[in-house]
């Protein structure tokens, strides 16, 4: 299975488009190979950094999911940053999910990262919603161009 994706990025803007499951391949037997198919997945995505004061920065973002014909999806988000050490988000996809964001930068190259997912669409009966702890590692800093990760 290949994934392949790719990516505009302005310091103001970005755009990107991901392909999922762009080429399976079977094996069978020892070592034939199959014929490849291309994927019906994708995601479409733009978001934009839009400096309010010289301390907040907001990242809002779109983004269009197909996984098969017929199960598309899309969602709205935005995150704030507040003097590059703090980040708080929501996030709401068309099926009735609801998220809760925050990020604290804990040291120069390392955060950490809390959301819950709510859902008030099909699974509400099924679940009480999702926890999710995260660390993020930043592994290199150009001062040449902007961050990818805003």
């Amino acid at each position: 299975k290949l994934d392949a994706g790719a990516l505009y990025h302005h310091q103001k803007f970005y755009l990107g488009f991901s392909l999922n499951s762009a080429v399976e391949t079977a094996i069978s037997g020892a070592d034939a190979l199959s014929s490849s198919s291309v994927g019906d997945a994708f995601t479409v995505l733009a978001g934009s950094k839009l400096q309010v004061t010289n301390t907040i920065i907001l990242h809002p973002t779109l983004r269009f999911i197909r996984t098969s014909p017929g199960t598309e999806r899309w969602s709205i988000d935005t995150k704030a940053t507040f003097n590059s050490n703090i980040m708080l988000g929501v996030m709401y996809q068309r099926n009735g999910l609801f998220s809760g964001l925050l990020e604290l930068r804990i040291l120069e190259n390392f955060s950490l990262g809390y959301s819950y997912d709510h859902s008030t669409g099909e699974l509400v009966d099924l679940s009480n919603g999702f926890h999710e702890v995260s660390l993020g590692v930043l592994l290199s800093k150009s001062s040449n161009r902007s961050s990818l990760i805003w």
